[in-house]
């Protein structure tokens, strides 16, 4: 299977409400890639398919989850404008009080 096909996937488990099995098709398909299989290279949707699964529960682990993704919007291939909204999204419902700050600091990815 190639990379559009891991996306189908990870679309599925997240519209099943399953962003961990979705994340752990992400980390399946970035090692694949790593290991010489080309066709798995995470495109664009791939990376908005893993924020969508990280952020998906807004308080619980956003602060941690936050420096993964934020190195992911500066070393993963393709993030693109829907990538930025997604995270700053997350920020906006999570409630927390430095989520405008740690929002606005990522436009300086």
């Amino acid at each position: 299977p190639d990379a559009s096909a891991f996306n189908a996937l990870m679309a599925l488990y997240l519209k099943l409400g399953k962003p961990k099995e979705a994340l752990s098709l992400f980390d399946l398909i970035t090692s694949m890639h790593e290991s010489g299989r080309s066709d798995t290279q995470p495109d664009s949707y791939s990376v908005n398919l893993m924020l969508k699964a990280m952020t998906k529960n807004y308080t619980v682990h956003l602060l941690e989850d936050m420096e993964v993704i934020e190195e992911v919007l500066k070393n993963t291939a393709q993030p693109d404008k829907q990538s930025y909204n997604i995270v700053i999204d997350a920020w906006g419902k999570s409630n927390l009080r430095e989520a405008a700050i740690r929002a606005e600091m990522l436009l300086d990815c």
